[in-house]
């Protein structure tokens, strides 16, 4: 879906009732999902679960 990978994570809005994608979840307000998914590394301090190290990580090398 996007360059970081969601299609392998569980993205999970939680100020809507919104969520999309399997695997590890990938918690936060829509507004840091959104900016995920337009590549702005700036969402990546509101963002929490367990996918979220892995996310960082392929965040850090490209």
């Amino acid at each position: 879906m996007d360059r970081y990978g969601s299609v392998i994570s569980r993205l999970t809005a939680t100020d809507v009732e919104w969520s999309v994608g399997e695997g590890p979840e990938i918690r936060g307000p829509i507004s840091a999902i959104l900016l995920l998914l337009t590549g702005r590394r700036a969402a990546l301090p509101r963002l929490s679960g367990p996918g979220v190290d892995d996310l960082r990580a392929r965040v850090a090398t490209g």
